[in-house]
């Protein structure tokens, strides 16, 4: 066999290596994702009466929307104690009707078991595209997460429309840290 068959051979194997690593990172990569059933919302409606219930979490193309006077928080309650340090949401497909009515400055809370809330990140965001995840960080460092809530104190658009898509929990991954990385390396 000549060296160049043989170059051949070793750059092939290695591409369908690389390949066969990036195909179990990509199923690996929410692997660990939880999506709650069920949220609890609390809001002021417009006409001024405090709103708290349990919804069913949308899921697909669904949504849970209404009209506040004031900030919207959204619990979710996990089956067990474990160990997350992301979560996304998900921004649906109905053109400027979903993107203008996304939270724009929220913060989040999470809780064990049995401890107190801890605030765990807060956030801005104005721009949204549709069909698209937005990531974000849970930067306290529990063993494990039972409860999370989001308190959005600020919304998009005109500011008192909300609409809430599909809202997952999830560990980080390898992959998570090779878009983090990458991140960096663009903005030096």
């Amino acid at each position: 066999m000549s060296a160049r068959s043989r170059a051949i051979q070793i750059v092939g194997g290695l591409i369908i290596l690389l390949l066969a690593f990036q195909l179990m990172v990509t199923v690996l990569d929410f692997w660990g994702t939880f999506t709650p059933s069920a949220w609890t919302l609390s809001y002021v409606n417009q006409e001024g009466r405090p709103i708290s219930e349990v919804k069913k979490a949308p899921s697909g193309d669904s949504f849970i929307e209404d009209h506040v006077s004031g900030p919207v928080t959204v619990e979710l309650t996990l089956p067990q104690c474990q160990s997350y340090d992301r979560y996304r949401f998900r921004v649906g497909p109905y053109g400027k009707d979903d993107t203008l009515r996304q939270p724009q400055i929220w913060n989040v809370y999470v809780q064990a078991d049995s401890s107190q809330w801890m605030k765990a990140g807060s956030e801005m965001r104005e721009q949204y595209s549709n069909n698209h995840w937005y990531t974000f960080p849970l930067n306290e460092k529990l063993s494990c997460v039972r409860r999370i809530r989001m308190e959005i104190t600020k919304l998009n658009g005109a500011g008192n429309l909300f609409r809430l898509f599909e809202i997952q929990v999830y560990r980080s991954s390898f992959l998570d840290w090779v878009r983090g990385y990458g991140v960096v390396l663009r903005r030096r």
